[in-house]
């Protein structure tokens, strides 16, 4: 399922070396686990975006929004995400709404539709959304040029984090994910329902051994889905990795953490006798 993924391919021999770094009697549980993480594929995110732009699009121009007065845009310019899920939309479905705007050029030039009459509507485009953090950036942007005259904004993605869609839509974003990551699906509570609480928090007190903030990714997330061009940032450390991959190998690092930083100590051997000790924190 995994072995497309795009920062490196994941092969046998780079899944038992993920595996071997655990103590024998936890193996069977972090199989158990990876089979509950959700991967998509790039025809995949593409799919599932296209579908729900298409609809949206339609919708506008039944409630009489002009055509030139639709804007379809990346979520962010940050990484390349956005941008990919966007050139994709513009390619399958560009030709099909002729007056639409595809625009790439990012937030700084939203000031240039301002003169737009009779209502307007942004589409912005991602594969997923987890704290909504980097979409609110730019999105700010946007809400100041047109939000005083009455535009819509809707963000879509292919996946989105419950947290992260209920904050950006307290923002004034209408956000339409055919996949929501609850709460209910993340690491933890996987965990608890599959592998039992006490080998929980060994994998607890591990993750905050090799990384004492944010242990389960941004925010502490904790996400169980991974995308075929990159993982999202608030998947675990576990899984992940740490820079460079020099002390604790990943099964989804990101691009960027495959080059090692200068200086940083080439070889760390995990203590997993300090997993017996009770968890760092209540999960």
């Amino acid at each position: 399922m995994f072995r497309n993924y795009s920062p490196r391919q994941i092969t046998p021999l780079v899944a038992f070396r993920f595996l071997f770094q655990f103590p024998r009697e936890v193996r069977g549980d972090i199989v158990n686990i990876l089979k509950g993480v959700r991967y998509f594929s790039n025809e995949q995110v593409l799919t599932l975006v296209k579908t729900e732009v298409v609809k949206s699009i339609e919708s506008f121009l039944l409630a009489r929004i002009p055509a030139a007065n639709i804007i379809v845009a990346p979520a962010n310019m940050v990484g390349t995400s956005s941008n990919f899920v966007f050139e994709g939309v513009r390619e399958a479905i560009g030709s099909e709404f002729p007056g639409v705007q595809f625009h790439l050029n990012g937030p700084s030039e939203a000031r240039k539709f301002t003169s737009l009459k009779n209502g307007a509507a942004v589409i912005f485009l991602d594969d997923f959304v987890g704290t909504g953090d980097q979409f609110l950036k730019s999105f700010r942007a946007w809400s100041d040029a047109l939000g005083g005259r009455g535009a819509r904004f809707v963000l879509i993605a292919a996946v989105a984090c419950e947290e992260g869609k209920e904050k950006i839509e307290d923002k004034g974003a209408l956000v339409q994910a055919p996949v929501i990551h609850t709460r209910g699906e993340r690491l933890w509570q996987y965990c608890h329902e599959n592998v039992g609480e006490d080998q929980m928090k060994r994998f607890a007190v591990l993750a905050c051994e090799l990384r004492t903030t944010q242990p389960f990714g941004h925010r502490n997330g904790g996400s169980m889905v991974v995308l075929s061009r990159n993982r999202p940032n608030n998947v675990s450390i576990l899984f992940r990795g740490t820079d460079g991959q020099r002390i604790w190998y990943g099964l989804f690092p990101r691009s960027d953490q495959l080059v090692a930083k200068p200086f940083e100590e080439a070889v760390k051997r995990v203590d997993w006798s300090k997993s017996m000790r009770p968890a760092m924190f209540e999960l």
